[in-house]
């Protein structure tokens, strides 16, 4: 039994608790909510610590200290994946050495068991290991499928290493889990709904869309190629040129060259009046109930935090059937569904919402009583996992550091050891400089010493030879006048 879980019954839903938690962002995107709604509930209990490693502030740590969660900053814990082309393991390597810095502290946390959110970072599973802890990986995305994001070493390398890391998977769909973790029984990976708070918004902005008579359409989300926003675009076109009058707000943290790409198409199409891009929403629920229908256009989503809220709020959805979206739906009940990329069929859809007013009415009034009865809370499922891993037996729930941490510390030793090398070469250099530098110098004093010795000479003889002239001088002006 871990030192800090005491009480002689800590699987029971009582007793002290230290969770170690690891996250990839500061923001608030879905997944972000996801983690913050857990958290918000584990912090209930006052003999629950939570301490969080974050690689920078922002939104979603402002949240966590107002929660009295403890937050411990690491800018150089970088992820072990990333877009294609992108210098991976040069990071990891600079992670790796902020890690191994970061460990002493730890060790004196010494937590129960430590939680990773997302599969983009493995730190968490290199403390579990090193500090021999049960360590709970919750993988909130596909990776490849979904965010076209590369692995070091490959995706299905991760996926292993990923299983050989944690000593429970904790799946944010079922479509995840099938497809990454198919292989694992349930009590090594399952899927566990993540809580969706009931939106707080009790009326829509008023100002968020500028066209009063149009059809108003909207999509929440990172604006990047994996959400698929240019779908949306697209189908704006499609539907103005059949005539109707439409307008689509994108509002997200925005990814530069999609962003772009998505302008240019607007500004190609003359769709300025139809189209508008926005930052981040902090609160997006205002948002959200003044649109007439929201929009998902993933390509493959691993779980789709909007069209919960969306739900939730009574906006129909129209939703991609990919990913994990189409097992919390119901096509044609509690949404409309699409094909990814089928631009036609996004504009059919919409076009089916306009025409039908009290249909859209309907399909939003049944999503709400199925979001409210599917996402309620179930962060007593999760505090019920943590705590079995925290009562399991000494080894039972051992994990191993992953391949390319341990190749990053290894790599990071040798650049170091090289580093090092380097050092040492230039310190004997400087050495030798100014080895040669006092020699010079003491050439230089030698070469002075005599110089001065010359110019005594020089000038005591110049004394001499002149002290004679003015003696010879003397005694001829005496003879000339008979001095």
């Amino acid at each position: 039994m871990p030192a800090n879980a005491t009480n002689g019954s800590c699987a029971q839903e009582e007793g002290p608790l230290s969770v170690l938690f690891f996250v990839h962002s500061a923001n608030l995107g879905g997944a972000e909510r996801c983690f913050l709604e857990l958290l918000t509930y584990l912090r209930r209990d006052p003999g629950i610590a939570c301490t969080v490693i974050a690689p920078s502030d922002g939104p979603l740590v402002s949240a966590l200290q107002e929660l009295g969660a403890q937050i411990i900053f690491e800018p150089a814990l970088h992820r072990w994946a990333g877009k294609p082309n992108s210098p991976i393991g040069k990071k990891l390597v600079t992670g790796a050495h902020a890690f191994l810095r970061l460990l002493p502290t730890l060790r004196e946390i010494d937590p129960d068991v430590i939680y990773t959110e997302t599969s983009v970072i493995p730190w968490g599973a290199a403390a579990a290991a090193l500090l021999d802890k049960p360590h709970m990986w919750s993988v909130t995305e596909f990776g490849e499928l979904d965010h076209g994001l590369s692995f070091l070493g490959g995706h299905d390398a991760a996926i292993e290493q990923i299983k050989d890391g944690a000593s429970f998977i904790l799946t944010i769909s079922e479509a995840v889990r099938k497809t990454l973790f198919p292989d694992l029984s349930p009590d090594r990976a399952r899927t566990i709904y993540r809580h969706a708070a009931k939106p707080t918004a009790e009326a829509p902005a008023t100002d968020f869309f500028r066209r009063p008579q149009a059809q108003h359409l909207a999509v929440f989300g990172t604006i990047s190629e994996g959400k698929g926003q240019l779908d949306a675009v697209k189908a704006v076109l499609a539907l103005t040129q059949r005539g109707r009058d439409v307008e689509l707000v994108l509002a997200g943290y925005p990814g530069r060259h999609y962003v772009a790409e998505i302008e240019d198409f607007i500004s190609q199409h003359e769709l300025v009046d139809h189209v508008r891009i926005v930052d981040f929403i902090h609160d997006p629920y205002p948002a959200m109930l003044a649109a007439d229908a929201l929009l998902v256009c993933s390509r493959n989503e691993a779980f789709g935090r909007v069209v919960v809220d969306g739900m939730k709020l009574g906006r129909p959805v129209i939703y991609t059937a990919s990913g994990g979206i189409p097992e919390m739906m119901r096509d044609g009940v509690t949404g409309l569904s699409y094909m990814p990329g089928n631009v036609e069929e996004l504009a059919d859809r919409i076009e089916e919402l306009a025409n039908d007013p009290a249909r859209a009415a309907q399909i939003g009034a049944a999503a709400k009583r199925h979001a409210d009865a599917m996402f309620v809370c179930n962060g007593n499922q999760i505090l019920s996992v943590l705590r079995d891993l925290a009562c399991a037996e000494p080894g039972t729930r051992r994990v191993s550091i992953p391949k390319n941490v341990v190749t990053a510390i290894v790599q990071g030793h040798a650049q170091l050891e090289g580093e090092n090398a380097d050092a040492k070469a230039e310190i004997r250099d400087q050495q030798d400089s100014l080895k040669g530098l006092r020699n010079q110098l003491k050439q230089t004093s030698a070469s002075e010493t005599d110089l001065r010795t010359r110019l005594e000479d020089i000038t005591t003889s110049r004394s001499y030879a002149l002290s004679l002239g003015v003696a010879r001088i003397a005694k001829k002006l005496r003879s000339l006048f008979s001095w």
